[in-house]
């Protein structure tokens, strides 16, 4: 098949199913006024079980004046939030977590709200 590429394995994700543990939020606070692009490993927060998987994320994007793109470094799932934006969407990513967060000129604060339950996908600019 001419553009399409297949790989001849497959990644284990974690959505859904129930955590171990109680329901958990990990948050994580991206400046953009200090840097465009941030590379996150959770190796130590997952091999030291405060979290025991991702699944799904709530991005508060409100303060923010561009798009924010969040990448799984390994099933290379990408998720945009708009700008001034909020929203819940679930995460296709192994343990442990790895991803990229970007904003293309942004200035402005932009938290990631890491969950270990899954919920259901919605998004939204207040105001509009």
């Amino acid at each position: 098949m001419v553009g399409i590429v297949a790989p001849n394995t497959s990644t284990r994700v974690n959505t859904p199913q129930a955590p171990k543990n109680d329901p958990r939020t990990l948050p994580l606070t991206f400046d953009f006024s200090t840097g465009l692009s941030f590379s996150v490993d959770l190796e130590s927060q997952w091999s030291r079980a405060i979290m025991d998987l991702v699944q799904c994320a709530y991005f508060d994007n409100l303060g923010n004046t561009t798009r924010v793109d969040w990448v799984s470094d390994v099933t290379k799932q990408r998720v945009s939030i708009p700008a001034a934006s909020q929203g819940y969407i679930p995460l296709l990513v192994p343990n442990p977590p790895k991803f990229t967060v970007t904003s293309n000129g942004g200035t402005g604060i932009c938290t990631v709200f890491l969950l270990n339950v899954p919920m259901p996908t919605i998004v939204w600019t207040p105001g509009i």
